[in-house]
C-alpha cells in the first residue's frame, strides 16, 4: 500500500521558485495598476512566501537579467521597461 507523500510544512521556496513567484506578483500588479505596477519591497517576503535571503537573491538575479527594476530609495520593485514592451508587443509571429 502506498502512502500519499506529504510535503514538509518547513519546506521553503527555492531561489528559482521565488523568482517565478516575484514575476507572477509583478504581472498581477501590472494588470491591477497598469500605470504604477510597482510593489513594495517589504511586501515581497509575504507575497512570495520565502525567507528574506531567498527573495533578495531572486531579486538580484532578476535585476541582473533585466527583468525587474529595483528602486531601493522608493522601496519598490517593478517589471523593467524592456519586459513591459515585450509583453505589449505580444508573441513573435512565425512566417
Amino acid at each position: 500500500m502506498r502512502t500519499p507523500s506529504v510535503e514538509s510544512p518547513c519546506r521553503s521556496r527555492s531561489r528559482a521558485e521565488a523568482a517565478f513567484a516575484i514575476m507572477r506578483a509583478l504581472l498581477k500588479g501590472q494588470l491591477l495598476w497598469p500605470y504604477d505596477g510597482a510593489l513594495p519591497l517589504d511586501a515581497l517576503e509575504a507575497l512570495v512566501d520565502a525567507p528574506p535571503s531567498v527573495v533578495t537573491h531572486a531579486l538580484a538575479q532578476l535585476g541582473d537579467e533585466g527583468v525587474v527594476d529595483v528602486d531601493r530609495a522608493a522601496g519598490t520593485v517593478r517589471l523593467s521597461a524592456e519586459v513591459l514592451r515585450e509583453l505589449r508587443a505580444g508573441p513573435p509571429t512565425l512566417h
